[in-house]
């Protein structure tokens, strides 16, 4: 921990903290104002420039680790590896050095981790749920949205034993390394196994269709992240059937009042800023109820419709007994 200010950048900051002021360099460009702004927070508790600066410091490095864990899953990588990797940043010299520094450095690194929109990625939160697997069984908690995603399309789709792993990734709408993650992901849940062609990778299920299903089922997780109540905007944001709605095009069940619609989560980010969709307050106001999704539901789509398996997974939870009965009939018509 430092105690005192080291370098000029440090006094242009505390000197912000009085006058703020970009073309006076208080402090330099671009002008770091989240994190000028964070310190005067601080500031109005601690009789310092400096120190104020330093704790902001000191709080974001302990955020790292989190953001970076976080941020990995979003990106499809293994519950392992994602510990390992957020570990390795986290114990990194340059995270112990300036975190105990008034620099805005390790600050920024928490800021963009946990904000960070890419193309696996949302904004980023801790599943609390999630816990170490016993070493033994190496069995993981719950398979993460891309591995879940490879075993629904096995059943529903294709053997994917004859589809090399990077082709199997576009498919999916997934990066190379996501499905790479998703390949150690399931063999250490004992679903599936590898065989190597030269530089191709194949993915080699042990079962298959309702069998696999049986077995994977209690691994997965409802691929619904969120819900919003929204109206279409101009244009209107394409979007697939989902929810009770869904179930009610595969059913008897009777449809409700405000339908429900699927995308996946960046998607929906996006529409939102391109104005396909605006937020309302509640059904009264809403023209649909909006599910923001972990992965992409048109991978597994029929006729706009959400498929079965992620369907089931979703409401699972429910406590209507009609809709509890309606799902059960879902996975009866699994194929064998």
């Amino acid at each position: 921990m430092a105690r005192s200010i080291w370098d000029w950048d440090e006094a242009l900051f505390c000197l912000a903290l009085r006058d703020y002021n970009v073309v006076l360099h208080h402090p330099h460009p671009p002008g770091f104002p989240l994190f000028i702004g964070a310190a005067k927070l601080v500031r109005l508790v601690i009789g310092d420039d400096f120190h104020a600066l330093r704790a902001v410091s000191l709080v974001a490095s302990m955020f790292v680790f989190p953001a970076l864990y976080a941020l990995a899953r979003a990106f499809g990588f293994a519950f392992r590896t994602s510990v390992i990797a957020a570990l390795l940043f986290s114990f990194l010299p340059n995270v112990w050095y300036w975190g105990g520094t008034a620099f805005s450095d390790v600050f920024a690194v928490a800021l963009a981790a946990t904000f960070h929109y890419g193309d696996q990625s949302y904004p980023v939160m801790i599943d609390l749920r999630e816990r170490f697997s016993k070493a033994a069984s190496r069995i993981q908690d719950k398979l993460s949205p891309v591995s879940q995603l490879v075993v629904i399309y096995q059943i529903l789709r294709e053997p994917v034993a004859h589809i090399p792993l990077a082709q199997l990734g576009k498919r999916l709408a997934y990066s190379p390394q996501a499905v790479s993650f998703a390949q150690e992901e399931l063999q250490n849940s004992n679903l599936c196994d590898v065989r190597r062609a030269g530089k191709m990778v194949f993915l080699e299920f042990r079962l298959g269709g309702k069998a696999l299903w049986e077995k994977a089922e209690p691994l997965m997780a409802s691929p619904v992240r969120r819900t919003q109540w929204v109206r279409w905007g101009q244009p209107r944001a394409r979007a697939v059937v989902s929810g009770t709605t869904a179930l009610s095009r595969l059913s008897m069940l009777a449809e409700d009042a405000v339908p429900t619609y699927g995308m996946r989560d960046r998607e929906l980010v996006a529409a939102f800023k391109k104005g396909e969709l605006l937020g309302c307050s509640g059904s009264d106001d809403a023209d649909a109820r909006m599910e923001s999704w972990k992965y992409d539901p048109w991978v597994l789509a029929e006729n706009g419709v959400a498929d079965p398996c992620s369907l089931y997974l979703s409401l699972r939870r429910s406590g209507d007994e009609r809709v509890q009965k309606e799902i059960g009939f879902l996975i009866e018509r699994l194929p064998q």
